[in-house]
């Protein structure tokens, strides 16, 4: 009795983990509304910048301004996903960035998600990419 109970307890574990999936294997065709704070960083001009940036309805986006002026640049536009690739369109500048005018969100990105954070990475040629690590706030 003691093995058939045991048995029906790893068969009842194996189905409900292998049921569940991990939100990061998740797909998603927006992202969810909120304010994302975090940074931007580039190996090669070896910085890094604070910055955060606001999802709303259908698809739109604001980049919000923070502490680091010479890393904010006011813009503002559509997004659309397809798989990994978040792709940056419509974007208005409004003026440009100090420091860096790449660090703009603008164009493509690899991108991945968990649910609260969020990973963007555009490369600009072999060896030098931009990767973006936000939070939802």
């Amino acid at each position: 009795m003691k093995i058939k109970s045991l048995i029906l307890f790893v068969i009842v574990s194996v189905n409900i983990l292998t049921s569940c999936s991990s939100s990061e294997d998740s797909t998603y065709d927006h992202i969810p509304e909120g304010e994302y704070i975090g940074y931007v960083s580039n190996q090669v001009a070896d910085y890094i910048c604070f910055l955060g940036v606001k999802f709303t309805g259908e698809n739109n986006f604001t980049n919000v301004e923070t502490v680091e002026e010479r890393c904010y640049s006011p813009r503002y536009g559509t997004y659309e996903i397809s798989g990994s690739v978040l792709h940056f369109a419509d974007s208005v500048l409004i003026y440009e960035t100090v420091l860096d005018p790449d660090i703009i969100l603008s164009g493509e990105y690899d991108f991945s998600f968990d649910g609260v954070k969020l990973i963007l990475k555009k490369g600009l040629n072999e060896s030098e990419t931009y990767i973006y690590e936000l939070i939802k706030s």
